[in-house]
């Protein structure tokens, strides 16, 4: 958009959204739903994206963009329908509505682009992220309130635009959450407390003051917003830099890919209205990044900018501290002049001195509520180092792969950048080379309440950088069917987390929400064949092995080996879906952890707890109180099982007790339980297994004979909401059963 057209679209979006805030009303949505939300801002969305485009060509007003008004139909539809999930259908059409609004924009977008200079790439890229940010907001803020960290960044922005100070203790006292969640917040553990008793927030205070003000202008909603902008100028930057570092115009249309995969997919869609830090930490790191290695029109470096973000940076998250001790350093490498260069390692100095000074004064640590000793990297086995460096891209709930498939294409990138060895993509690595071994090295920031690929999120930017040499290359028949198959499964997935929020937030147990829920459904263990760095088992080491192998391979691939590389992408897609149910049903089950969806309980709660911190670091398993069963699902390998049990007695001044180990109705073992609280080894040899049963363990009671532990008589629940520690007394925790069949 031209500076001289942004008046005359500020009127037409401004009369779309006059006509938007009363759609609801005129469609009979009810005003407070989260699908009133979405409809009062889709006629300016839709606006907004038709005026963009013909800001850059004259586009005819076709079917497309006359058949946006048809969603509206659908939306109430929808709603007013006895459908079980209308609105969610309703948001799967807009979503697909505004993705085709966009693909038919590709060809104006990519010309405005190609005609603007590479270091001040056209305001196009700045605005269609916006746009598209934006539409998704409101149903997914509407669908899942702030979560993790984002309430306590929101509650000190509120203890800032209204009482100036961060002492958190009045805030906690009035309940202040109530105004942007529908719960009262307590303190995190480890929160750390000041003088004369005052509360404060973990977590650093200069994102908050940044939302200060947009908080006390709009609540909640200005605080988003203001996160949605910060996710557009980085998806601006990100093009500024990619045009950059390749400049040639035949370039273009591999960055434009690389660029679109970047903003218009997972993870950066999901976290462009979240309250984190790492996207303006990103951005920062772009603006220093670029400013090191590529100089202004006059030659200068803009050191300026490099002094600013090493100053921000441990002010926004004490851990950038390390990327900025590498900018400074990569600032040398690019021959800064030795009074500059002295100048920024002196500000680091001075701003990580002042940090830890102001630490201990108010707080006693120098981390806050971490110590020194927590930074000791050696202190860590190497083997949490590479479960921690696959987790990040692999593992099923947290890694990037998982959020969006399409980004296993880095894996033939990296092979392409090896072999060229480009030396961007190595500064780069360089850059990240600390901060990636220090999150490494931290076990819990894998589970509790992270969003996929969150603590890495800063690098995602030279990620895609990494991905345009590969997509300059014309696929080969094999490409193109990677493509199809990997895009096909990213557009499901990113459509399932826009609409269900909350499946982007997963449990350190080893699984996820969309797989925990297709194993309620078959009953099967699906969790065995995908990898976790949570809970390892084999498949943690083998899917790393064969989707390298799969995908450097497919790449390669002859052109004559598929002749449609759609079809032949879907054919793949389907095909690895059903491999994994028919795995699921047919391959001899070798182990069993009882804290599995698929495990029926009665009531069986979850040990530890589903949202304790550190989740990884404890035995994932069940309660079980005196009379609870379990039952889980067993596809037989023969007709004889050695079974290994591990469970802890937690009784307190009780009698032992007997664990009945069934082969669905038929008693296999009776096991008397010692009242220890240490794990205990049962080793039960050359079973007689009765084929198609599922496994059964009854707890039973001192004094209980096996003719009263039938479990036809238990009632058996699969809620996933069971989550209540049993009351002190006699209970164990079942951990796992390794099963051998001869």
């Amino acid at each position: 958009m031209s500076r001289q057209s942004v008046p005359h679209e500020a009127i037409w979006i401004t009369a779309a959204l006059a006509l938007g805030w009363s759609l609801p009303l005129v469609l009979g949505l009810p005003a407070d739903g989260a699908l009133a939300a979405t409809v009062r801002f889709a006629p300016a969305l839709v606006v907004a994206l038709w005026r963009l485009g013909r800001s850059q060509e004259a586009i005819p007003v076709g079917p497309l963009w006359l058949a946006s008004p048809l969603w509206l139909l659908v939306a109430t539809g929808a709603t007013h329908g006895d459908l079980r999930f209308g609105p969610q259908l309703a948001i799967v059409a807009l979503l697909l509505l505004i993705s085709a609004l966009v693909w038919s924009l590709r060809g104006p977008v990519q010309r405005a682009v190609a005609s603007s200079p590479p270091e001040r790439p056209s305001a196009v890229a700045f605005w269609l992220p916006l746009i598209v940010y934006i539409a998704i907001a409101p149903w997914s803020t509407a669908q899942r309130p702030p979560d993790g960290d984002e309430p306590y960044y929101l509650l000190v922005a509120h203890s800032l635009a209204w009482d100036h100070d961060a002492d958190l203790s009045n805030n906690y006292e009035a309940q202040d959450s109530l105004q942007f969640m529908d719960r009262a917040l307590e303190p995190q553990p480890g929160d750390p407390v000041g003088r004369d008793g005052a509360l404060y927030s973990r977590h650093n205070v200069l994102l908050a003051a940044a939302l200060a003000l947009p908080y006390r202008l709009a609540g909640r909603p200005g605080t988003q917003l203001a996160m949605i902008l910060l996710s557009a100028a980085l998806a601006w930057w990100s093009l500024r830099l990619m045009r950059r570092t390749y400049p040639r115009n035949d370039q273009n249309q591999a960055v434009m890919i690389a660029w679109a995969l970047l903003v218009l997919c997972p993870p950066l869609l999901l976290y462009s209205h979240q309250i984190w830090t790492e996207v303006p930490a990103a951005l920062l790191v772009l603006i220093a990044f670029d400013a090191i290695y590529f100089p202004a029109s006059d030659g200068s470096r803009r050191l300026w900018r490099v002094l600013v973000v090493i100053l921000t940076l441990p002010f926004l998250k004490f851990r950038f501290a390390l990327i900025a001790g590498m900018l400074a350093l990569l600032a040398a490498r690019r021959g800064a002049r030795r009074r500059h260069l002295l100048g920024l390692g002196l500000a680091l100095l001075a701003v990580t001195a002042a940090i830890a000074l102001i630490n201990i004064s108010l707080f006693g640590h120098v981390l806050k509520h971490y110590s020194i000793a927590d930074l000791r990297l050696d202190q860590r086995p190497w083997i949490s180092y590479l479960k921690a460096g696959f987790g990040l891209f692999f593992d099923n709930a947290f890694g990037l792969f998982a959020c969006a498939p399409l980004w296993l294409l880095l894996i033939p990138a990296s092979t392409l950048a090896t072999v060229r060895r480009q030396v961007n993509l190595q500064r780069a690595a360089w850059l990240f080379a600390p901060y990636v071994l220090l999150v490494a090295s931290r076990q819990e920031w894998f589970g509790g309440w992270s969003p996929p690929f969150r603590y890495t999120l800063v690098l995602l930017p030279f990620l895609a950088l990494a991905l345009v040499p590969l997509f300059e290359e014309r696929p080969k028949a094999g490409g193109r069917l990677l493509l199809a198959a990997l895009g096909a499964a990213t557009i499901v997935l990113t459509i399932a987390q826009v609409v269900v929020p909350g499946w982007t937030y997963n449990i350190a147990d080893g699984g996820n929400h969309l797989i925990d829920r297709l194993s309620l459904r078959t009953g099967d263990d699906l969790r065995r064949f995908l990898p976790s760095y949570v809970r390892t088992s084999t498949a943690s080491w083998l899917a790393p092995l064969l989707l390298s192998l799969g995908s450097i391979g497919l790449w390669r691939m002859p052109r004559r080996a598929w002749r449609s590389s759609l079809a032949g992408g879907t054919t793949f897609l389907l095909l690895a879906t059903t491999a994994l149910l028919w795995g699921g049903r047919a391959l001899p089950t070798h182990s069993i952890e009882f804290e599995d969806p698929q495990v029926q309980a009665h009531p069986g709660s979850y040990y530890p707890r589903r949202w304790t911190v550190d989740r990884q670091n404890f035995r994932g398993g069940r309660w079980l109180r005196p009379g609870d069963t379990l039952r889980a699902p067993i596809i037989a390998g023969g007709d004889r099982l050695h079974l290994d049990l591990e469970l802890s007695y937690q009784g307190v001044n009780a009698p032992a007790g007997w664990l009945l180990v069934q082969g669905g109705d038929q008693v296999l073992e009776r096991l008397q339980i010692r009242p220890e609280e240490d794990w205990q080894h049962f080793e039960l040899d050359d079973l007689a297994w009765p084929a198609g049963q599922p496994l059964v363990i009854i707890w039973q009671p001192e004094g209980v004979g096996p003719e009263n532990a039938s479990s036809e008589d238990a009632e058996v629940s699969t809620s996933l909401a069971k989550d209540v520690p049993p009351a002190p007394g006699q209970a164990i925790i079942l951990d796992r059963a390794e099963l051998r069949w001869p």
